[in-house]
């Protein structure tokens, strides 16, 4: 399978009606094979509240070289679903496009595939869960809930693969402090485990490093939404990188 799993990423950063109160946040991400290698860029312009979640989202992905853009995602928390985002996911390099949005008063999911070059459209409708998450919502998720999480403490989550077309239970777990990839003793570190015995063959888990203070995601490790450019998935790991 080729684009097994459209999760997180840029994964990660990303209630539900945008305000004129939101300040936007730019950082960029850096994305590092197993080698030591950059696999890509990323440069994401986050509008969030005082809070820090995410009311818009877009996240533009570049070569190496950090001036080739090659895809790019947008995610829009204008919904009454604060962990849903509407979404728009384009890369240029196999002219494909994915869409998520909503349907019968919002109850209903819709995922949308569009090759941009014949103009064949492919949709999935679903009924949203309550448990439902899909991309950059899982931020928003996070956030809201770091503050009275307790190392070990499981949350199960019905995470949206648009590139499956389909959700999947996936269990996250709160890890504590220090025990991230980084070590940093004062960020704490969380991981998706992921239930669907067949996906468990290309993913094990992702995990994720915040620093509690700012809200921030500070790595991201796991399989990506990016494949290369063979149309492969990635497992890498993601350093963000802030101004301040």
């Amino acid at each position: 399978m080729k684009k097994l799993i459209f999760i997180l990423l840029s994964t990660f950063i990303s209630l539900c009606v945008y305000s004129a109160e939101s300040t936007v946040l730019s950082f960029n991400g850096r994305a590092i094979l197993a080698n030591g290698d950059v696999s890509y860029l990323e440069k994401h312009e986050v509008h969030q509240t005082a809070e820090g979640r995410a009311v818009k989202v877009i996240t533009k992905y570049f070569r190496p070289d950090g001036v080739t853009e090659f895809a790019s995602l947008e995610s829009y928390f204008d919904s009454r679903h604060e962990f849903l985002p509407r979404t728009i996911f384009i890369d240029q390099r196999f002219n494909h496009k994915e869409e998520v949005l909503f349907e019968n008063n919002e109850e209903t999911l819709v995922i949308r595939h569009t090759n941009l070059e014949t103009k064949k459209v492919k949709e999935e409708r679903m009924k949203i869960t309550e448990a439902m998450v899909h991309g950059q919502g899982y931020h928003n998720l996070v956030v809201k809930n770091l503050p009275s999480l307790k190392p070990k403490q499981k949350m199960a989550l019905d995470f949206v693969v648009p590139s499956r077309r389909a959700y999947y239970r996936f269990d996250l777990t709160f890890l504590g402090k220090g025990v991230g990839v980084s070590a940093k003793s004062d960020w704490v570190a969380l991981r998706l485990d992921i239930n669907n015995w067949f996906l468990r063959m290309f993913a094990d888990h992702i995990s994720v490093e915040y620093d509690p203070n700012t809200r921030r995601l500070m790595t991201y490790s796991g399989l990506t939404n990016i494949p290369n450019d063979k149309g492969d998935n990635q497992s890498l790991l993601i350093r963000m990188e802030y101004a301040d």
